[in-house]
């Protein structure tokens, strides 16, 4: 990690007002579980768009290698637990609604460890740009190829992003 290790940061707080606008939590979980997209990594490409800092193909791979670990050995276990539990209908559903709820919460607080991770990343090779959607263009369609995607998979994603780039 390059910077200190850093909660609540711009990232994080870039991130939970772009999940919050209308159908973008549906678009991430569909590229997450159609296409393998990381969600955290869908995010950080429109933050640092939003920024006008334009990613390259090393910076992604670079950031992906950054959180590999985390993603495969916390998030992901802690993901299927929480989706297992959701199909245990012979066991006391009260029971199961509460595990699950406090699964869900761990796994959140997991993917903001993945977005401390990516944060705390710096990248000498951002270019920058005198016009964030252009940046925010490439860097979603950038990421969403490795998926076999582009930002026209996720319109209201790249719609709030940029509502966010707006507000700036």
């Amino acid at each position: 990690m390059d910077q200190p290790f850093e909660l609540d940061n711009p990232f994080w707080q870039f991130s939970l007002k772009v999940y919050a606008a209308p159908g973008v939590a549906q678009e991430c979980l569909l590229l997450q579980d159609e296409s393998g997209v990381d969600v955290n990594m869908l995010l950080y490409c429109g933050w640092r768009g939003a920024e006008a800092d334009v990613l390259s193909a090393a910076t992604i791979a670079h950031l992906n290698e950054a959180v590999r670990a985390w993603r495969a050995d916390v998030i992901g276990p802690l993901r299927a637990v929480r989706r297992s539990l959701k199909g245990m209908a012979s066991l006391d559903q009260a029971v199961i609604k509460d595990l699950r709820g406090k699964v869900q919460s761990t796994e959140i607080f997991a993917e903001q460890v993945e977005q401390a991770i990516l944060f705390g990343q710096t990248a000498p090779d951002y270019l920058r740009s005198d016009k964030p959607a252009e940046a925010i263009d490439a860097n979603l369609n950038l990421y969403l190829s490795s998926h076999g995607q582009t930002a026209a998979a996720a319109p209201a994603f790249r719609s709030a992003v940029l509502a966010m780039d707006a507000k700036s």
